[in-house]
């Protein structure tokens, strides 16, 4: 499309030069330099510069650290004299999962406890003081519950500290 103006541009100065615009599917344009034809390999961006994937990346980064901030430890007491299963942490919205950061169990004799991640025993203890720390949180399944479910009906005491997060 030719531009229309009133007067003659030619080569000017940049002041009274008319705009023009690039379309994006522009085949290339040689570009000469003191009669010198300039040609560029490689990349035109300086390492690190704001790349649509340098940025995808700082974003799922800065995503992971506020999902940690967001984790709030809740801890539970624990009490029973039963030797039925006892849900001892309800289970969570499809989508997320209990991670078990500590649990904390006595009794006064010798007892065997199965902990479960729903129906699925995940870990058996056998004695009168347990202590599971693992040393990286304990996942349970997909909305699933803390259930614990003692052999017999003696008295069960403690705690256990977790966390909810997405999956």
């Amino acid at each position: 499309m030719p531009i229309l103006t009133s007067e003659a541009k030619g080569q000017q100065t940049m002041a009274e030069s008319v705009p023009v615009v690039v379309a994006s599917d522009q085949s290339d344009i040689p570009v000469t330099l003191n009669g010198e034809e300039v040609t560029i390999s490689g990349s035109v961006l300086p390492a690190g510069a704001a790349t649509s994937a340098n940025q995808t990346a700082q974003i799922t980064a800065e995503q992971a650290i506020q999902d940690a901030l967001n984790r709030v430890l809740v801890h539970v007491n624990i009490d029973f004299s039963d030797a039925a299963a006892q849900t001892i942490v309800a289970g969570p919205a499809a989508g997320y999962r209990i991670r078990v950061v500590s649990l904390e169990l006595s009794a006064l004799v010798n007892v065997e406890i199965a902990v479960k991640s729903g129906a699925t025993t995940i870990r058996t203890f056998q004695g009168a003081v347990m202590i599971w720390a693992p040393p990286t949180p304990a996942n349970l399944g997909e909305a699933e519950a803390l259930v614990l479910d003692a052999v017999t009906d003696d008295r069960i005491t403690g705690g256990v500290s977790y966390y909810v997060e997405a999956i």
